[in-house]
């Protein structure tokens, strides 16, 4: 199972401006926050998200637990960049996905090296304002197929996707789109 990580399990919405237009970020964010409107179907509490650190969707910690006890070894592609690791790691123990008890990963499964399934862009590959991480990410993908089979991928953006795996699951964001 290939992931993106940003608005497919953690959400970060509310970190992103909006004032340029799509694949340019502008300096002036905007004041609202899309995971303040999630809340828990059982209690019918706000969903909380914390000030520090991007809570993962709803679903996600569960569909995580679901893979690992089916066998199934996740990756994570992200265009995050390679020198933001460490706040990467810390967001996905904020989220349950490591550290805690029960957690479906290992914080040795998310270090840098060969054996990560935590794949970052490095920070000499960073695209230019308005390029495209997706060579980055379909070489990525194309590297894991070439050892696994990728029975699922799934992303936010088309650029996630390229054509790999058995199935390919679009999860369209609905306010911004990246090439």
């Amino acid at each position: 199972m290939v992931l993106d990580i940003d608005e497919v399990l953690l959400c970060n919405t509310h970190l992103n401006g909006f004032a340029a237009a799509a694949g340019v970020q502008g300096p002036d964010p905007v004041d609202f926050h899309v995971a303040d409107f999630f809340t828990d179907r059982v209690s019918g509490e706000p969903w909380g998200r914390a000030d520090t650190g991007d809570p993962a969707l709803p679903g996600a910690l569960a569909l995580l637990r679901e893979v690992v006890a089916q066998g199934i070894r996740p990756f994570f592609v992200t265009g995050r960049l390679e020198s933001i690791r460490a706040i990467t790691v810390e967001d996905f123990r904020r989220a349950g996905f490591v550290g805690a008890p029960g957690a479906p990963l290992e914080a040795k499964e998310l270090a840098a090296g060969p054996a990560s399934v935590l794949l970052m862009c490095p920070d000499a590959d960073d695209p230019p304002p308005g390029q495209s991480t997706r060579p980055f990410k379909e070489g990525r993908r194309a590297e894991i197929e070439k050892a696994r089979r990728i029975v699922f991928n799934a992303g936010d953006q088309v650029s996630d996707l390229g054509l790999h795996g058995d199935h390919q699951v679009y999860l369209p964001h609905p306010f911004y789109y990246t090439a």
